[in-house]
């Protein structure tokens, strides 16, 4: 179905909107404005524009990757945390393993507690919208929901248990860090490495 809808798509832009596949009979839309309404023409099965669209849907390889697009499951999720993760340790700056593993269960915390956010509402109980102008609009907008605010309560748990620990005097064991990647590797001779560098037989 997945595959078929999409390859269809060959045909909508040529106004074919019926015998689309075996499993996706025709275009989901309603009913069109007849040709002399449209403000677009219809493109031309045999003109160029047509045939070059065609090629880029109908590569095999694309259209594999299509059958295994999920209809209900998106990346939304999964983008807002890594940019949680970005605000608790941004990429420029270094961090210690230590720093990091800690930002990181603090950025997971803060995402747990806050992904189910509902849509905010006025005092009179309208939903709450606003306004963007992305740069990528170019001087367009898009509506975007407006979510109610934020909590904390992940920082009250924690401040909790750390005066618990304190006040039993109890010694938790710090986990192992891990050697840095680069103490895998024999490192070279700095001269020797400087030498073969400015060497012709470098290049």
């Amino acid at each position: 179905m997945i595959a078929e809808k999409w390859l269809s798509l060959n045909n909508h832009i040529i106004n074919i909107h019926t015998k689309q596949g075996r499993v996706f009979e025709k275009c989901a839309h309603g009913r069109l404005p007849a040709a002399q309404n449209r403000k677009k023409k219809w493109l031309k099965a045999d003109s160029v524009p047509a045939l070059k669209l065609k090629k880029v849907v109908s590569q095999i390889a694309f259209v594999r990757d299509v059958k295994k697009m999920s209809p209900s499951q998106q990346t939304y999720g999964v983008e807002v945390y890594h940019s949680i993760v970005n605000q608790f340790a941004p990429k420029m700056y270094a961090y210690l393993y230590t720093g990091m593993y800690c930002r990181l269960i603090l950025a997971a915390l803060h995402y747990n507690e806050n992904s189910g956010r509902k849509h905010a509402k006025t005092s009179t109980g309208q939903l709450q919208y606003t306004v963007k102008f992305p740069k990528a609009k170019k001087g367009g907008h898009v509506v975007r929901r407006v979510n109610t605010a934020a909590t904390y309560e992940y920082v009250t748990e924690l401040l909790t248990e750390t005066l618990r620990l304190c006040e039993n005097n109890v010694d938790e064991e710090a986990f192992d860090v891990p050697d840095p990647l680069s103490s895998r590797w024999e490192k070279p001779d700095k001269r020797e490495a400087v030498v073969l560098f400015r060497s012709r037989f470098n290049h």
